[in-house]
């Protein structure tokens, strides 16, 4: 992470610049048009790219703009060094160094912990998908039921049909060689 401080911004509503000395780490607000934002999950810390919907990855660097808590597993601003829920350190040099420290055993626990959670959720998503993809099968198969059904009444329409339309024929046929028949 970049040890830069930032001294001034510009406003994402005025695009004038805002002089960070003065304002509140969290909500900015511009003294110009007066518009206020936050900058937590808002701004990266990284290329410094302000974002005005809160966002996970920033769009300019595609860096990440949140960091999990490994103690409590709190979503924080990847700007923060400190959880903001139970004060532990989050910043990856700690967590490196809380890593390497830990027994093999509890390392391996915690891995093996956080693999079966993974595991679950994916489990869970797949499961959602089945059940997304069945329903979507089952329309499927009920709208082929359906044409196959409007098919087969089309079918035997047109089949009646024939058949009236032979039928008439050969009486007719049967009509004709009766009359030439009688009256030669």
């Amino acid at each position: 992470m970049s040890d830069e401080i930032i001294a001034e911004l510009l406003c994402p509503n005025c695009t004038n610049v805002i002089e960070l000395a003065a304002q509140h780490p969290d909500k900015i607000q511009c003294p110009t048009c007066e518009h206020q934002f936050l900058l937590t999950d808002h701004m990266c810390p990284v290329c410094f790219t302000y974002h005005a919907e809160k966002t996970v990855v920033c769009h300019a660097c595609g860096k990440a703009l949140n960091r999990l808590c490994r103690h409590c597993h709190t979503t924080n601003w990847s700007g923060d060094e400190i959880c903001q829920n139970c004060g532990q350190h989050i910043d990856l040099i700690t967590q490196i160094s809380d890593y390497t420290q830990a027994r093999p055993g509890s390392r391996l626990h915690e891995d093996s912990e956080t693999i079966r959670k993974i595991k679950e959720q994916e489990q869970k998503a797949s499961e959602e998908r089945m059940a997304e993809l069945l329903e979507i099968e089952k329309q499927r198969r009920e709208e082929i039921y359906r044409r196959m059904a409007a098919q087969q009444k089309r079918e035997r329409q047109l089949l009646l049909g024939t058949v009236f339309v032979i039928g008439l024929l050969l009486l007719t046929a049967v009509a004709y060689i009766l009359f030439t028949s009688i009256n030669p």
